[in-house]
């Protein structure tokens, strides 16, 4: 039965379930790999036409795309490969994602490759740790008004425990733009905090945190539920299962309060909700592990099961099992917040900017349609990206561990 909220004035709110659903399938191709085989590219192409045949939506991470002269043919010609194999199905191919490292090609060249060999669809640039030249920058904020060229700088997801390590993110979830570890099985929901707030921006914490916690239990069962279309998919959906509650909205909220985005106590105000929305969703997946079972991964994590038998490996697993009964879960990931929640509906406002601290919450990062960046510069533009690519970079196991003291 769907979960029913009130707010202040006694208005019931009905959460749209409708909003929680599996994504699609990240994969990953070795282009070297395919391209002295035969046999690796009639791989690709079988399984690529499966996934679409059966209905998937699909986001392609293209390994072994090196710097260089031959980088522009190489990506082209498995382009053509990849047409080829939409042809097979007669399907559309421009709904076909394709992610690659930032420094392997122009954006300018990667666009006009992915465009006029696969139509007009979604093109992720994975943006490195190092500086990237002048003229990538330039092209990049040139093409801003491209809502499907998009950059992507989450380089792990961080799990919900600090029982489990952070994972490398190499791929990217389709439409969401969710960056996640290829081949991995995920169910997004999504929840607006703005939807819980009053006309002048009071927020209604019962009605939002009973929202959050009906997310969880509700996206649980439809990971439980969902035939996922490959066997890495099946086994990453069993040994993780893993769900992305996207909280959006954040920017709406503070504009409905009328709140100073550059101001350090608005930024500290949604630090602390978003620490609240971390220990609702946490306390939420701790109730589903101890009515339906640990999730696996912390299972097979147990060090005991890789010590020789005796005193020392039952040390081992006594010790393991005292950890879970404070952090064991059912979720390994669970909070989704974008570089884009933080601004409020139409133009984004560069005032905003000075709450990208936030990411610093987010267990995964979607890299979804940006906003309306006209009113930008350069320099706008660059220092926004790799602010934030900086403070999802100084997510991880330490934070966690603060956050679950």
């Amino acid at each position: 039965m769907p979960l029913v909220a009130f707010f202040r004035d006694h208005t019931p709110f009905t959460p749209d379930w409708n909003r929680i659903r599996p994504a699609g399938a990240a994969l990953s191709a070795d282009v070297t790999a395919i391209q002295a085989s035969r046999s690796a590219a009639a791989l690709l192409r079988q399984q690529v036409c499966d996934l679409v045949t059966a209905g998937q939506q699909l986001t392609l991470t293209l390994a072994g795309l090196e710097p260089g002269r031959d980088s522009r043919l190489r990506f082209q010609t498995l382009c053509e490969l990849l047409g080829e194999a939409f042809q097979d199905v007669n399907a559309p191919c421009h709904e076909l994602g394709i992610v690659i490292d930032a420094v392997c090609l122009s954006p300018q060249d990667a666009w006009h490759i992915r465009s006029d060999k696969l139509g007009v669809g979604p093109l992720y640039l994975k943006l490195p740790q190092r500086e990237l030249p002048h003229e990538f920058w330039q092209q990049l904020w040139h093409s801003r008004a491209n809502t499907l060229l998009r950059l992507v700088y989450s380089p792990f997801v961080v799990s919900q425990t600090c029982l489990l390590p952070d994972e490398k993110a190499g791929g990217v979830i389709p439409v969401l733009g969710l960056q996640v570890p290829t081949g991995s099985s995920w169910v997004t929901a999504e929840v607006d905090v703005s939807e819980f707030s009053d006309e002048v921006g009071t927020l209604d914490p019962a009605s939002f945190e009973q929202v959050l916690e009906g997310a969880v239990a509700h996206a649980d069962k439809i990971h439980t539920r969902t035939r996922w279309p490959t066997a890495q998919m099946r086994h990453d959906a069993w040994l993780n299962r893993r769900l992305a509650i996207n909280v959006t909205g954040i920017g709406a909220l503070l504009r409905r309060r009328d709140s100073d985005p550059g101001r350090f106590a608005t930024l500290n105000e949604m630090s602390e909700l978003l620490l609240q929305v971390r220990r609702v969703l946490f306390a939420a997946t701790r109730e589903l592990a101890s009515c339906d079972g640990n999730l696996p991964a912390l299972e097979q994590a147990d060090p005991g099961r890789h010590v020789p038998g005796g005193n020392i490996g039952d040390g081992w697993t006594r010790l393991w099992r005292q950890a879970l009964t404070a952090s064991a879960v059912r979720n390994r990931n669970l909070l989704a917040i974008s570089p884009w929640s933080i601004f409020p509906p139409g133009r984004a406002e560069m005032r905003y900017a000075n709450l990208l601290p936030l990411l610093r919450f987010a267990d995964v990062c979607p890299f979804g349609p940006p906003p309306d960046m006209a009113g930008w510069n350069l320099k706008n533009f660059k220092n926004f990206h790799q602010q934030a690519a900086a403070v999802l970079h100084q997510r991880g196991a330490t934070h966690q561990i603060a956050v679950h003291a």
